[in-house]
């Protein structure tokens, strides 16, 4: 064995020993949705060999892998400088990925799209650059493919390049003419190359990360040994939750001794929203945990939605130091992360919780429940036990018709209606008022009095909830 191929091995053995690691970490983080991968270049660049090599390396390595095949190829469009060609392409390759970003899908590791939204806009970066899309339609579609939901879907952007020479000794290595095609032509690789690395200035800082490789003098095996280190970094990277914190000593002078305030006081420029990984969270006592929730109600506030938690999903370390633990919660929510704040470069508290709730009622619950116009209150127990401390709430109201509500609940984080008496169930104020004391927690006593008002009557029925719509996951 020579000294290069040993060193091959080498490499190889430390990448498998890698993903074996990102694989543990994937099963214990279970994320909801799986890890996005776009792949997209000039032509001859090497982007199909790295999509297949990839590909086997995640399969026979443990991960569920699915791929969102290059429509390109079988674009109803012929004429590749056609704007409808671009389009067609692009609105493609959405169609293939929406279906893994609208519902919770917890049995595929990773996407691969084989072009993608910012293969797209390198398009037309290019057609606009030659004079085949005027500036302002060129603006609309841009507009369009770049918005926050499709950039965010994103997780990483391998952007493949090659020398024009390089790229046309490729396409010649098979063939028996040296004709050039419509776009294989030396002209026209340099020009679309630059395009890529325009786009990238333009649009690359709002993606979550791309990365940018020069084929031209690698070998098929170099190209592939970078390309799935990047991808193992990147999963690592997005694997490890971060959470919203706020630093304890701005939060006590914002809350200036009141446990319960209005979350407008928060939209201060002294308060900044920070986030860090969940366990150095957890551990900083300088530190509080933001935790947008959210209360469901009837229009008229006579009846509330509960819930209760999985014990196996409240802590991760001692699970008998949450004050959730047994308990009827009277709202749904969790932890602001990272991901929320995304795309907001000067987002206040509020807005990244918005985002927040949006993204916990869809994993959670199944769907989409527009928030009231009630303004949102916070409530900080400063002087509670130590897990109570270290978080503040955030709480918003929705207030539906539950006749209308179609849910799904998360049956690793929620208990199951058909488990409960509880959650999941519509319950009637009153009844609410009268387990209070003994069966919720500070949080749920507190939504009582600022939502529901006080007092009540300690009499009242238990909802039958038995006719709606709720399904189990």
């Amino acid at each position: 064995m020579t000294a290069s191929r040993g060193s091959f091995e080498r490499q190889i053995e430390r990448l498998e020993s890698s993903a074996a690691s990102v694989l543990s970490m994937k099963r214990e983080a279970r994320p909801k949705r799986p890890f996005v991968i776009e792949f997209c270049g000039s032509p001859k660049s090497g982007k199909s060999q790295a999509v297949t090599s990839l590909t086997i390396f995640l399969k026979r390595n443990g991960f569920n892998v699915k791929i969102l095949t290059e429509r390109a190829s079988v674009s109803p469009v012929s004429d590749k400088r056609n704007p409808f060609f671009n389009i067609w392409t692009g609105s493609s390759v959405l169609t293939g990925l929406i279906p893994y970003l609208s519902e919770p899908v917890t049995d595929v590791d990773v996407v691969i799209a084989d072009r993608g939204v910012f293969d797209t806009l390198c398009w037309f970066t290019w057609l606009q650059d030659n004079g085949a899309l005027p500036v302002e339609e060129a603006k609309d579609f841009v507009n369009f493919f770049s918005t926050k939901r499709f950039r965010q879907a994103t997780d990483l952007v391998i952007a493949f390049t090659a020398s024009p020479e390089a790229s046309m000794e490729r396409e010649y290595a098979n063939l028996l003419t040296r004709k050039f095609g419509s776009i294989m032509a030396p002209r026209v690789l340099k020009s679309y190359v630059a395009s890529i690395k325009k786009t990238i200035k333009q649009y690359g800082s709002s993606f979550k990360e791309v990365q940018l490789i020069d084929t031209s003098t690698s070998s098929q095996s170099e190209v592939a040994v970078k390309v799935t280190s990047t991808v193992l970094q990147a999963m690592r990277e997005e694997l490890v939750e971060k959470v919203g914190v706020v630093r304890r000593s701005v939060l006590e002078r914002v809350a200036d001794g009141e446990r319960e305030f209005d979350a407008s006081r928060m939209v201060d420029p002294s308060v900044e929203v920070s986030f860090l990984p969940r366990t150095t969270a957890e551990s900083d006592p300088s530190m509080v945990q933001l935790v947008p929730i959210v209360v469901i109600a009837d229009e008229r506030l006579k009846r509330v939605m509960a819930f209760r938690k999985r014990r196996e999903t409240l802590a991760r370390s001692d699970r008998s130091e949450s004050p959730e633990q047994d308990k009827n919660l009277l709202y749904v929510g969790g932890h602001m992360r990272s991901e929320d704040a995304f795309g907001m470069d000067h987002a206040d508290l509020l807005q990244i919780s918005r985002t927040t709730i949006e993204r916990e009622m869809s994993e959670e619950l199944g769907t989409t429940i527009w928030l009231s116009p009630d303004p949102p209150f916070c409530l900080w127990d400063f002087d509670g036990m130590e897990a109570s401390q270290r978080h503040m709430a955030v709480v918003y109201l929705a207030r539906v018709r539950f006749e209308e509500l179609k849910l799904r609940l998360d049956g690793y984080e929620l208990v199951q209606p058909h488990n409960s008496d509880i959650s999941g169930k519509v319950i009637g104020i009153h009844e609410v008022v009268r387990w209070a004391p003994k069966q919720t927690e500070s949080w749920s006593r507190a939504i009582i009095t600022r939502i529901f008002g006080e007092p009540y009557a300690l009499r009242g029925e238990l909802m039958d909830f038995d006719n709606y719509l709720i399904t189990e996951s």
